[in-house]
């Protein structure tokens, strides 16, 4: 059971009144959304949805009982002008395990919230050669993976990663070492 409580008044200055505030945020979930705003606690839960999303897409591939491999959908790209380079990389162990510790990659950093940044274009390097092995796409030039390219977008560029995240807390080494700011966030 979750008890809210007041948040006891600090004199603490800097990383250790953030670390503080931070902490004190995960023993009151519900109150700390409601702080969050409309759509502080809507990144989050995006952040949340596609970390599991692509976390949980790595670990069965990976956990296959019958293994997996990239083969099958990668044979499948018959059309477009990327169909050879696909079907020549199809059944390769090498792209069998890029795919999947991608996957599960991508998926820890965005529900840890740490390095965001470079989770989402990781991300978007997954999903876009994805998007490229069936053109023209069969349902619509709007697919899944265009759909998911667009909410990785949009969590890289508003910083969801600060926000309950390993990033909040590196926000003042992010200061002192502004070329963090490209993975941060």
């Amino acid at each position: 059971m979750i008890t809210l409580r007041p948040a006891a008044p600090t004199t603490l200055e800097g990383s250790e009144a953030k670390e503080r505030a931070w902490l004190a945020g995960l023993r009151a979930p519900a109150s700390a959304l409601r702080r969050l705003g409309a759509s502080g606690s809507s990144l989050l839960c995006l952040r949340v949805g596609m970390g599991w999303f692509m976390f949980y897409a790595g670990w069965i591939k990976a956990y296959a009982e019958d293994g997996w491999s990239a083969g099958r959908f990668l044979t499948d790209a018959t059309q477009g002008p990327f169909a050879g380079v696909f079907q020549a990389m199809a059944f390769n162990p090498v792209v069998d395990g890029l795919v999947i510790a991608g996957e599960i990659g991508v998926g820890l950093a965005l529900l840890l919230g740490a390095a965001v940044r470079f989770a989402v274009l990781s991300g978007i390097a997954i999903f876009v050669p994805l998007y490229l092995t069936h053109l023209p796409p069969p349902d619509g030039w709007l697919s899944q993976h265009i759909i998911y390219i667009l909410a990785l977008v949009v969590l890289g560029a508003t910083r969801s990663g600060v926000t309950y995240g390993i990033d909040g807390l590196l926000v003042d080494w992010e200061q002192r070492f502004p070329a963090l700011r490209y993975l941060l966030g």
